[in-house]
């Protein structure tokens, strides 16, 4: 599937786009979809081809090998 994505600055609009994707009438709803895409994610794949993903992976990372507060 190839599609481009425009950026918006307004909430919800990954939700917006994931419902388009849907057949009609069919709205996306994270508590019964998301663990359904997110076990199809290719994470080898994600840090290979985004440089963003890579960082923010680092990034989680790094905050949880952080020493907890006192």
């Amino acid at each position: 599937m190839s599609f481009s994505l425009k950026l918006r600055k307004t909430n919800g609009w990954a939700k917006e786009w994931l419902s388009k994707q849907r057949p009609s009438g069919k709205a996306y709803k994270e508590t019964v979809h998301q663990e359904k895409i997110t076990a199809r994610l290719n994470l080898d794949h994600l840090r290979e081809k985004s440089r963003d993903f890579a960082h923010l992976e680092r990034a989680v990372i790094s905050l949880i090998n952080l020493p907890l507060p006192d």
